[in-house]
């Protein structure tokens, strides 16, 4: 049975936390859906910059989760640009990577990164702390 959906209650408006998921892998927001409490949307990695910003442009997401390893470039380098877009600066990232935090050194910008396999109470916690 899936988690009920994380809601904010803002100036007496509800709303779901919209979570994007870049990855080349199909089932990672399906899994992620049905293991934690968010509206997750899958997308799929772009290869043009312009191209992603209109998916966040029309997805509007507080968060965003990205594989590092995505087909034609990699996840670091699509944080590097969302971190450097103005209009998208302070939205939180999260690269899941099969590389450490410690080898990866944050450098690209992300807000939190967590290894691959991940534990679901871990990236959970991470959520939170970064909504």
């Amino acid at each position: 049975m899936p988690a009920q959906p994380v809601m904010l209650i803002n100036n007496g408006i509800i709303s779901m936390k919209n979570i994007i998921v870049i990855s080349t892998d199909s089932n990672l927001a399906e899994t992620l859906t049905g293991a934690l409490p968010y509206n997750f949307t899958c997308a799929e990695a772009f290869e043009h910059p312009d191209q992603l910003f209109a998916q966040l442009n029309r997805l509007n997401p507080d968060l965003v989760i990205i594989d590092f390893m995505l087909d034609d470039l990699n996840g670091g380098g699509t944080v590097h640009q969302i971190k450097s877009d103005s209009r998208w600066r302070s939205l939180p990232v999260i690269i899941l990577s099969e590389f450490s935090a410690e080898q990866m050194s944050n450098k690209f910008g992300s807000d939190a990164m967590i290894k691959k396999p991940f534990n679901f109470t871990e990236l959970d916690t991470l959520i939170k702390q970064l909504l």
